[in-house]
């Protein structure tokens, strides 16, 4: 097993609140999403005692209703999907695959070398594949499968950044360099009150989407000190796998309600512009007061909320500091216009 570096990070941890749609329901114990490059969603049902598993592609019209068009009914009692051109693959016990160009597919085995998975990535030209106490990567091309890394503990989620494979173990998150083949595990996430394992990993930019079934988190790993911020919370559902499609946050929910749901996720940017000196607010997040760098002007300032609600405005000069005192925690926008009537948004968080 590779050795283990535990990355040192504050994290910090408060609510805001989502709003939750039905996409679809009445369906058979949904469990995982995926997306191709055009945007098409694919959905993979597990099934039951008395019903078998599915393959399908969640359709949408034009008004954004959506419909199921099964693509296969399966025999096996698939866990994960992902999509690879024509070609969907999914897992269970083993790895399988079917053409989705073909009308009534069949199911074709990939691998027996695959004894349990739990989630499928496509990285490039690999599929990494999630299992039981290992990573492994099958190349697209030959199917030879090799081992990333081994030694772990049920692994259920993963997701990728640049280089960086980043997965879950129980209520824990690790990343992996995967330019590096000794590249030693990260501990991206440990210690921090998540009630449940984590199931679902997705990123959205710079945020790494985080499901524990009854909750969803986000956090933002540009800032020095990255905060674990949860977002939507909703009693008795079970989320598994999540897919982010024109910043909707789309997830099946394997409970009695058999559905998929989505939440919208456009109010989640907190960015850090790429000039570190110009417009940049410090800190942030913040407790009490925020400054804003880069301005050599005075400046007029508003605050607005989530919803796009004035709660503060102001005279300011430069290089003085606003206070933020009265603002519950949560995500605001700082909209700044300086004496030559130039205009900048910047987002904070406030403590």
């Amino acid at each position: 097993m590779k050795k283990i570096i535990t990355l040192l990070i504050l994290i910090s941890c408060f609510n805001l609140k989502a709003q939750r749609t039905n996409v679809l329901d009445d369906l058979r114990h949904p469990i995982d999403l995926t997306l191709n490059p055009e945007g098409r969603m694919f959905l993979c049902e597990y099934g039951g005692v008395y019903i078998k598993g599915r393959i399908s592609e969640v359709v949408f019209d034009e008004s954004g209703q959506a419909e199921l068009s099964v693509l296969a009914t399966l025999q096996q009692y698939p866990r994960c999907i992902q999509i690879v051109g024509n070609d969907l693959y999914f897992g269970k016990d083993h790895l399988y695959k079917i053409d989705i160009s073909q009308e009534n597919p069949e199911v074709e085995l990939v691998s027996e070398v695959v004894e349990e998975s739990y989630d499928l990535l496509l990285k490039e030209n690999y599929l990494y594949i999630a299992g039981n106490n290992n990573i492994l990567k099958m190349n697209l091309d030959t199917n030879e499968i090799t081992t990333v890394i081994s030694g772990l503990t049920r692994v259920l989620a993963m997701a990728s950044r640049d280089n960086e494979l980043y997965f879950s173990q129980g209520k824990e998150i690790f990343k992996i360099d995967l330019n590096d083949e000794a590249s030693e595990m990260e501990q991206v996430i440990a210690n921090v009150p998540l009630q449940r394992d984590i199931y679902g990993l997705t990123f959205r930019y710079n945020q790494l989407m985080i499901s524990t079934r009854e909750n969803v988190h986000y956090m933002t790993l540009n800032f020095e000190n990255p905060l674990l911020i949860h977002f939507f919370y909703e009693k008795h559902i079970n989320t598994l796998g999540m897919v982010i499609l024109n910043d909707e946050l789309y997830m099946a929910n394997a409970t009695s309600n058999e559905e998929i749901y989505k939440i919208s996720v456009s109010t989640l940017d907190i960015e850090e512009n790429e000039n570190k000196e110009f417009n940049k607010i410090v800190p942030n997040p913040s407790t009490d007061f925020i400054n804003v760098l880069g301005v050599n002007d005075d400046f007029s300032y508003e605050i607005y909320d989530q919803k796009g609600l004035l709660v503060v405005k102001g005279e300011n000069k430069k290089e003085s500091k606003i206070d933020v005192r009265k603002l519950d925690f949560g995500i605001y926008i700082l909209e700044i216009k300086t004496e030559d009537n130039r205009i900048h948004k910047m987002k904070f968080i406030k403590k």
